[in-house]
């Protein structure tokens, strides 16, 4: 019985382990959009601080962190990019709508930037539901002439 009860924990932790804003595709597009920002803010100081090769070096090391947390172990995202103003901010973007079924789910975002006078950029979350939890399987920005990969 002893042995059961010392198990029964870490077995029990095994299905609770999953991170809460991994439950509700809402949910995790906005933390993906707080971990963005806080991700370009950090490349950007980095960059600035330390010599090029290296300060990118961190970034990337720190950007395949932030795809580890959101995405499928399987995915390859584009090179980083990041900038005075992130793609992806709280303060800009906000959720417009949501699509979800039981497997699938998109959610669409607009960004209106700070930086260039009345440009909105408008992005599609696509995400998967695979066993306990959900996952990022793209970020596409979209415009009038299409839809483009963002990560």
């Amino acid at each position: 019985m002893k042995r059961f009860l010392a198990f029964f924990p870490s077995f029990i932790s095994g299905f609770c382990a999953q991170p809460a804003f991994a439950a509700k595709p809402e949910l995790l597009v906005q933390q993906f959009i707080e971990d963005y920002q806080e991700w370009n803010d950090k490349a950007l100081k980095l960059s600035a601080q330390l010599p090029s090769g290296e300060g990118i070096k961190l970034a990337e090391a720190a950007y395949i962190e932030l795809l580890k947390k959101f995405y499928l172990p399987s995915f390859k995202g584009q090179p980083i990019a990041f900038g005075t103003e992130s793609d992806h901010s709280p303060r800009q973007e906000r959720i417009v709508s949501s699509n979800i079924s039981i497997k699938t789910a998109v959610v669409t975002t607009k960004s209106e930037s700070t930086v260039v006078s009345n440009f909105v950029a408008d992005y599609e979350y696509h995400l998967i539901y695979q066993p306990r939890r959900w996952y990022l399987e793209e970020v596409y920005y979209v415009d009038d002439d299409g839809r483009y990969a963002g990560l």
